[in-house]
């Protein structure tokens, strides 16, 4: 493992100029996702050369077999007990800048108080980015080499968002979820500039055979060891949908939609009620919230997930990479699914590598339940 450090990014400047020393770690954990920030954990011996040179907020590059990957120093942990320093070091990666921006609105516009955009949804997130972190009005906000990768109109052709103080990495999240298209900030080494573009998977399940296909089973090698987690908790089909704001009682009318082209019957039937903040500028104001509901019913799906020790049959980032979509089996639960590749985690312990990769949907974090909760009935 080939181990940089670098100042933070300036504008003039090059990797080459920035680059602080290089080191060797004990063990390093990092953590790639889709649809969120990564994150990394690494410790060391206080007598590695350049140690010392671990500061808040300077940046890391990791360097293996098929593995490029670039962090963010967040926290320092430096433990002393008098044999010897322990160093210990946790960070994001480069998509952490977007954690450091909430979205703004125009002060002109159709629509006061939000910054509103349509588009294919690569076009909605792309714009958010520009205008918080690339190009804003004030130029205090602009992240230093932050450019954007050229747009090509990927995910739901004519997406729509409506933006108002949201984190930018959290409002990502829920625009390229609906639209299935993760998001990246990659390095461009010959230029010292950090990209932003959106990853769309390759399909590579089974059912297909336009690309080669990637089938993970324990009981055809293809995978070490497999875990099947499923949670109907949250999950809803029906959807009884109030215009939020609404100030009179034609205003306030409750619409019904449901996720399955069948509307749900019996024990199979399960209702909430939410809330969709509605754009006044609109005409058909009923597409407008069967679109929004839509939208909202990702947030209420069953959670499934795929836990994966990956080994050399196929080959991260050669024969697969972050966002694709594959077939797994579990025979034991008589499952067999089509899901996409959301999280990869790699471990080094000394010489030892480990890869474990994470598919289906990411799972709701506590303060995306409250807010789940709020947009229904029961969080009024």
């Amino acid at each position: 493992m080939d181990i940089r450090i670098f100042e933070r990014p300036v504008e003039g400047t090059t990797l080459e100029e920035s680059q602080v020393g290089t080191l060797q770690a004990q063990s390093l954990r990092f953590t790639e996702n889709l649809y969120g920030v990564g994150s990394f954990s690494m410790t060391l011996s206080g007598q590695e050369n350049f140690s010392n040179a671990l500061k808040h907020d300077r940046l890391l590059s990791f360097k293996a077999e098929n593995v490029y990957l670039w962090g963010i120093i967040r926290g320092v942990d430096d433990d002393n007990a008098g044999l010897g320093v322990t160093v210990v070091r946790t960070g994001e990666d480069l998509k952490g800048y977007l954690k450091q921006r909430i979205c703004l609105y125009p002060k002109t516009g159709n629509l006061e108080g939000f910054d509103t955009v349509k588009g294919s949804t690569e076009t909605v997130m792309k714009h958010y980015v520009k205008n918080n972190m690339v190009s804003p009005s004030n130029s205090s906000r602009k992240v230093p080499n932050l450019v954007i990768g050229e747009d090509l109109s990927r995910g739901i052709p004519n997406d729509k968002y409506m933006a108002r103080f949201n984190r930018v990495d959290e409002l990502l999240k829920e625009v390229g979820l609906a639209g299935a298209l993760g998001y990246g900030i990659n390095m461009d080494i010959t230029n010292s500039n950090m990209i932003f573009d959106v990853i769309q998977g390759v399909d590579r399940v089974a059912s297909q055979s336009d690309t080669p296909r990637i089938i993970l089973d324990v009981n055809l090698k293809t995978a070490k060891n497999s875990r099947y987690i499923s949670d109907m908790e949250g999950y809803r089909n029906v959807f009884y949908t109030t215009k939020s704001g609404a100030k009179t009682e034609a205003e306030a009318t409750t619409l019904q939609y449901h996720r399955e082209e069948i509307e749900p019957i019996g024990i199979t039937r399960f209702e909430t009620q939410i809330s969709v903040n509605v754009d006044s500028s609109v005409t058909d104001i009923t597409t407008e919230m069967e679109n929004l509901a839509q939208k909202e019913m990702t947030n209420f799906e069953k959670e499934n997930q795929f836990k994966i020790e990956l080994n050399s049959n196929f080959i991260y980032n050669k024969d697969y990479r972050l966002g694709d979509f594959v077939t797994i089996q579990d025979r034991f639960m008589e499952v067999c699914e089509d899901v996409q590749l959301i999280s990869v985690t790699h471990e080094w312990q000394g010489i030892g590598y480990r890869i474990t990769g994470t598919f289906g949907k990411p799972r709701k974090t506590s303060l995306e339940l409250v807010e789940r909760q709020i947009k229904t009935q029961g969080g009024k």
